[in-house]
């Protein structure tokens, strides 16, 4: 990492508790109207998969209030885009490196911000997803594998088991 990028780093991790200062009448006005900015991590694959499932699971169970979920996801900092786009119909997906920071450091105060590591890093207790994931019983899952999607899988699997018949197309 070099030096420039070190002093970049340390300059917003001084400005992140001022900018959340100033925009402490904002951060209350938004926190009363139900936006909450979830902790996930989008660069592992199964956090991103497994924590936005518990939350809407969660909430579709009834054990939390809806809310207007925002999910930052930075660009260069996420596992996954394909599944990324899955979700936005769930949540608010923030792409924007400047909005992210401004969401997070809003946040960081406590408004705003819902702790989700209780589903997946929960220590010394049991993670929370495998109550959750119990519970949800045979339901159907919430995320649907879209047409396209699909038909992409089909033609792979047709690839695979027919290769000669790839090749004559």
């Amino acid at each position: 990492m070099s030096h420039g990028t070190l002093a970049k780093k340390a300059l917003l991790k001084l400005l992140s508790p001022i900018l959340g200062l100033l925009l402490l009448p904002a951060t209350a006005l938004l926190h009363a109207l139900g936006y909450r900015h979830i902790t996930v991590f989008t660069d592992r694959i199964g956090h991103l998969a497994l924590e936005p499932d518990c939350l809407v699971k969660e909430q579709a169970l009834g054990h939390i209030p809806k809310r207007k979920w925002i999910l930052l996801a930075p660009p260069n900092r996420v596992a996954n885009e394909h599944l990324l786009g899955y979700w936005q119909s769930c949540f608010i997906v923030v792409r924007s490196s400047l909005s992210c920071f401004l969401i997070r450091s809003m946040s960081q105060w406590g408004l705003m911000r819902y702790d989700i590591s209780r589903y997946l890093r929960a220590l010394g207790t049991t993670q929370a997803a495998y109550g959750i994931q119990r519970e949800w019983g045979n339901r159907p899952p919430l995320l649907q594998l879209s047409q396209a999607d699909r038909d992409w899988i089909f033609a792979r699997t047709a690839q695979t088991l027919y290769p000669a018949l790839a090749d004559r197309a």
